[in-house]
This record gives structure tokens, sequence and C-alpha cells, in this order.
């Protein structure tokens, strides 16, 4: 694994908590001026949020067609029972879910088509897929465009919503500061 990679914890399926603690100043200090940044921005419109809850306004009407479901290409480990595609496939069937998030880890690049054929098992969802970051495509702005560019196209067609970045505002998840988010996120808005 690369040294600015951050280590994937396959039980929770999310980055690692780090544990050490001079690299975790390092991204504080790496994204302190975005911090002060977001902290100065939410300040000002703290004011207006409150006068915005504080206005009457009606109850929305819930709809059980709006929940979702979050399923994932299956992790092997010793310690879970393995579940093919179709049995997950089944299983989303069963529970008559209409939306569907499934991520697709930057990291994992190389093995778009393993992501794009489980995509394809839930065509008839509605699905939205969630582009995990990582550091190297942070930093790499060819990197990232050009697999953000094999994701949009290997996609067309099949996929509508796409959520850029996940935990934007936890370091673990590889973003230092919301500026870096902001460039991140326009690069796929340019490509898409």
């Amino acid at each position: 694994m690369p040294k600015e990679s951050f280590e994937w914890d396959d039980y929770s399926d999310q980055p690692a908590v780090m544990r050490d603690k001079q690299r975790r100043l390092r991204l504080y200090r790496a994204g302190a001026w975005g911090t002060i940044k977001t902290t100065v921005s939410t300040l000002y419109l703290l004011f207006f949020s409150i006068a915005v809850y504080f206005k009457p306004r009606r109850v929305a009407r819930q709809d059980a067609t709006l929940l979702g479901l979050c399923v994932n290409i299956d992790t092997p480990l010793e310690t879970k029972t393995n579940v093919s595609t179709e049995q997950l496939k089944n299983m989303v069937d069963e529970l008559n879910v209409e939306h569907l998030l499934i991520r697709i880890p930057l990291a994992d690049i190389e093995q778009i088509e393993k992501y794009i054929a489980y995509i394809t098992a839930f065509d008839e969802r509605e699905i939205n897929v969630n582009i995990l970051q990582d550091r190297q495509h942070i930093k790499n702005d060819e990197l990232r465009e050009s697999s953000l560019e094999k994701i949009f196209t290997s996609l067309d067609g099949r996929v509508k919503h796409y959520q850029i970045g996940n935990a934007v505002n936890r370091r673990k998840w590889a973003f230092t500061s919301l500026d870096e988010y902001f460039e991140f996120f326009s690069t796929a808005c340019q490509l898409k």
C-alpha cells in the first residue's frame, strides 16, 4: 500500500482509525486554513439558520418509496458468511427497496469492471453511486480526472445519480480541508 494511502478496515468497510498521532497532527495542520474558513462561514450563517429554524412550516408527508439501502461488493473475511451478488439481489427483492447506494472506491479503480458488473446486476433499481476518495486521487489532478472519466463513461446510461466523496469532513477519509473537497468535486462536475 502506498505511503499516502489510508488503511482500510474490512470489518467496518471504511478507513481505519488513524493511530499515528504525528500523521493526524500533520493532516490537521494541512487543513487548518480550510477549517478556519469553514468555521467563520458557519458562524456567519448561524444567524440565518436560527431564523429559518423557528419559521413555521408544514410537515411533509413521509413516503416509504423514498427509503434506500446501501449494498456493496462482499469483502471475503474468515469471520463472516460470504454473500453472492445473486443472494444479495434476492434479499433486496424481498425488502422491495427501489433505491440503492453502491460505493466505488477510487483506491480500487483497477477493478472497475467488477463494480460495473455488480451495478449491472441491479439495473432494475434506481442506483446512486458513491465515489469514495483516496489521498492519491485528491493530490493528483490527472489521476483523479482519468479515474472519474472512466467511472462516468462506464456507467453512462445506467446511473443517473452520483455522490462525489464520502464523509468529506472526516480526515480519515483523506480530505484535509473542504478546499480539497471542492477541488475534487469541481473535477467531477466538469466531467459529468
